[in-house]
């Protein structure tokens, strides 16, 4: 009986080690089929208080100076502001760059979508704006093109954008105090 116990304790932990190697080397990848490849992904938590994660391109146009792009960019607070604050804060910031709100959703599930455009030097442009609250923690994930490309890749990038879901995982761990209203809108 004591042998039966002690294999059976072996075998469990032999399982558990290689449990642990498998989450140590993870295969998630973004996955890439027309562009014919796989990466995976620089997953670190966030050091300070703002953090770009990810910027997604779609292919230039001969002639475009800008990459039609999805950016996702991850705001810590400590303590902070609601998700009403926050997109009062981000509609004042629109104004006073003298941008074009187009359209403003309301709130739902800590939820918000904006569309704005505008001029950033001599390049008129045109974003959509995703942000979605989950604790202390705001993802803002902010689709931009030229207002010329717009026409063609709106769906696209909207929905990129759309598709944005949170997970569990570690965000909120390296939570540290920000001030939305010190931050570039883009």
């Amino acid at each position: 009986m004591k042998r039966a116990i002690a294999v059976g304790l072996l075998c469990l932990c032999v399982a558990f080690g290689q449990a642990q190697d498998a989450k140590q080397t993870s295969t998630n990848k973004l996955i890439f089929p027309k562009a014919g490849f796989a990466i995976a992904p620089l997953d670190e938590p966030g050091k300070g208080t703002v953090n770009s994660i990810v910027t997604l391109y779609l292919p230039i146009s001969e002639g475009d100076a800008l990459d039609p792009d999805v950016l996702v960019m991850i705001h810590h607070f400590s303590t902070g502001p609601t998700m009403d604050q926050f997109a009062v804060i981000n509609r004042e910031m629109l104004k006073n760059s003298k941008y074009t709100l187009l359209s403003d959703s309301k709130i739902l599930n800590d939820t918000w979508t904006v569309e704005y455009s505008g001029q950033r030097d001599v390049q008129a442009f045109h974003c959509y704006r995703k942000v979605v609250r989950k604790g202390r923690i705001f993802y803002e994930i902010t689709a931009t093109a030229t207002e010329e490309q717009w026409k063609s890749v709106a769906d696209k990038l909207k929905a990129c954008v759309d598709s944005f879901e949170t997970i569990k995982g570690e965000a909120g761990a390296s939570a540290s105090t920000t001030n939305p209203a010190s931050q570039p809108v883009r």
